[in-house]
């Protein structure tokens, strides 16, 4: 995670998300933006790719998207909504999970749930500002239009050029309520009532081996396609363009660009997960991502009810994974502390490997994120930590990130 600009954790993957190819041409405004974004980079140094799916890969002009995610503020290229009182989504608990449902089941029961999304965002090349189109995928949360997708699916996006179509081809102008960088979500809401939420299920539940179903939109023209698979790997971090560490769970199922912001069901036909990337290169096949849903739960509920993420836990530490080959233990090693910080006033230090937090093992650098996040600032752990041939127990009270 990041903290006023500030990488917290390293990533030993060294995974990417870019954006392939999937901004397409729309027409060409009368004048330049006051405020362009200049063509990005190739990030691609290692001839691997981790692909942000949220844009359509139909190219109408040659227009290939390359724009790192940046977070959403209150600018005038967003339509920003502050919403009060917001209804409160709630997750289904194990007990009640049901049967084992068929696949035709799932995806009967929960297509009406399954948003297609499309926005206009306006780059300028070389003094020219040139319109294109981006799609993804989204799912309602709230019987009165709440919608959950990707940030970078909305990020950037033209003021009030967001739509929304529902399964049954109804068409929506969607605000923007709010969204997170951080951890790739964003709340969206639509005039409508009477609507049909998924279910959540838990995403702390899975194992490796279970199956998984997803719907989206691939390609930003096939609506609502249904992929299946299994969990493939869990605490999987990924990096966005500007070191971004988000953790997520690997999946086999058939994802592509469109596809971004979709729900990943369980057996029971449960949400447990959104989709976010996947990983491509030459003859790479079957390697997707998905945010977990307990990660982000918390953070929809902030974003339906103050337009933000609130009480986001900050550290202030840079770790890499330890190896006990290396270390003499397994976990997350400490190499820089930031003044002033929570881990520095826990008494952290460089050359301390984090072990444990509040009991659960840790034994690598995506483990210790994902620990991370299932707590708020202001919660306080006990960390076990190995220091100098010996262990000793430190108490951290999370701070709160500054997005």
């Amino acid at each position: 995670m990041a903290y006023n600009d500030e990488l917290e954790y390293g990533n030993p993957y060294e995974f990417k998300v870019e954006k392939l190819g999937s901004e397409y041409y729309a027409g060409q405004n009368g004048t330049p933006n006051e405020n362009p974004r200049p063509p990005k980079k190739n990030r691609n140094k290692l001839g691997v790719r981790i692909i942000a799916l949220c844009l359509s890969c139909t190219l109408l002009g040659g227009l290939a998207g390359g724009a790192a995610v940046k977070l959403l503020g209150l600018g005038n290229n967003t339509q920003h909504v502050v919403l009060t009182a917001a209804p409160v989504a709630k997750k289904t608990s194990s007990e009640s999970n049901g049967s084992v449902l068929p696949a035709s089941q799932i995806y009967s029961d929960n297509v009406i749930s399954c948003v297609s999304i499309k926005s206009t965002v306006t780059n300028n090349y070389y003094g020219r500002a040139l319109s294109s189109t981006v799609t993804g995928s989204g799912f309602i949360i709230s019987d009165n239009g709440y919608i959950v997708t990707n940030h970078h699916v909305i990020d950037g996006v033209d003021s009030g050029s967001v739509s929304v179509m529902l399964s049954n081809g109804q068409s929506f102008d969607a605000a923007i309520v709010g969204s997170d960088e951080t951890n790739d979500i964003a709340v969206l809401k639509i005039n409508a009532d009477g609507l049909t939420p998924v279910k959540l299920g838990s995403s702390s539940s899975l194992s490796v081996g279970d199956p998984i179903y997803a719907i989206g939109d691939p390609l930003g023209t096939l609506n609502y396609t249904m992929t299946a698979g299994i969990v493939s790997g869990l605490n999987r971090v990924i990096s966005t363009e500007n070191s971004q560490d988000i953790n997520t769970f690997q999946i086999d199922a058939a994802v592509n660009s469109g596809n971004s912001g979709g729900p990943v069901f369980n057996a029971y036909g449960q949400v447990v997960g959104i989709v976010t990337a996947k990983y491509a290169d030459t003859g790479v096949e079957g390697l997707g991502f998905a945010i977990p849903i307990d990660d982000v739960i918390s953070m929809i509920n902030d974003i339906m009810t103050y337009g933000r993420v609130k009480n986001k836990p900050y550290m202030g530490i840079q770790v890499m994974t330890a190896t006990a080959k290396q270390n003499g233990v397994a976990g997350a090693a400490v190499y820089t502390v930031t003044a002033d910080s929570p881990a520095y006033n826990a008494g952290l230090k460089a050359g301390d490997v984090i072990t444990e937090m509040d009991g659960q093992a840790i034994s690598s650098q995506q483990e210790l994120v994902a620990a991370k996040n299932k707590h708020k600032a202001g919660d306080t752990v006990k960390l076990k930590v190995y220091r100098k041939g010996s262990y000793l127990e430190l108490s951290l009270t999370f701070g709160e990130a500054v997005s």
